[in-house]
């Protein structure tokens, strides 16, 4: 079975079927919050991405953590094969003069 998840319109976390608050502008435009947090900050017009735990903030700041985990065991993994190769070639050239 799939379940339609969308989106909150302030902190953009995932809202599942049957919850969230719905709220309809006067201009018929539709808002879907997650929370009463998310919608009275929403009322209030503060900006989301001033917010640390909003995923706009997250994202303009760079803190994805899955991606940010990838990038640090490709860097390891490059650091490491520096090391074996420089230690590599210092052995040869240390032998060659002897």
């Amino acid at each position: 079975m799939v379940l339609k998840t969308e989106l909150c319109r302030f902190s953009g976390a995932k809202i599942y079927p049957g919850k969230g608050i719905r709220f309809v502008r006067s201009d018929s435009q539709v808002f879907l919050f997650a929370n009463s947090k998310c919608k009275r900050y929403f009322h209030n017009r503060l900006k989301p991405s001033k917010l640390t735990w909003t995923a706009m903030y997250r994202k303009q700041h760079k803190k994805d953590i899955a991606a940010e985990a990838v990038k640090k065991k490709r860097l390891l993994h490059q650091e490491a094969l520096l090391k074996v190769y420089s230690w590599c070639h210092t052995g040869s050239d240390s032998e060659k003069e002897v």
